[in-house]
């Protein structure tokens, strides 16, 4: 991707942010680890809302994918990476890898829904 071209936020997905956050346990390119400085994550508990819920129920009832509700659960994960991303900042860190995410649902017909974004943060410096 280039710089000119856009991510569309509107189907879901990471926003990208000025800290390199990775899955892999690799240093970013061009850099080297000078220093791993532990655990970091980010957690949100997000609801549906009684409107949202009740209007997510009905499309319940029909096939396909529930737009409000894929929303609601895509702005947990951004939510909870960038409280990552803040958390390993406090630590010093200038990136994050190994990152992950875990889900649950809270209590049964609760509509709560429990986000955890987790990886290694680490200070790294040029590779030259």
């Amino acid at each position: 991707m280039t710089d000119e071209q856009a991510v569309d936020t509107s189907v879901g997905g990471y926003k990208p942010t000025d800290m390199p956050c990775s899955t892999t346990f690799a240093a970013p390119h061009g850099q080297v680890i000078v220093e791993e400085l532990g655990l970091c994550w980010g957690l949100t508990v997000r609801s549906m809302g009684f409107g949202r819920g009740f209007t997510s129920s009905f499309k319940q009832l029909q096939h396909g994918e529930v737009p409000k509700m894929t929303e609601n659960y895509d702005d947990g994960r951004q939510e909870s990476v960038d409280r990552m991303l803040a958390f390993a900042r406090q630590l010093g860190a200038n990136a994050v890898i190994g990152v992950r995410f875990d889900s649950n649902g809270i209590g049964q017909d609760s509509g709560l829904q429990e986000v955890l974004a987790y990886g290694t943060a680490i200070r790294t410096k040029s590779a030259e």
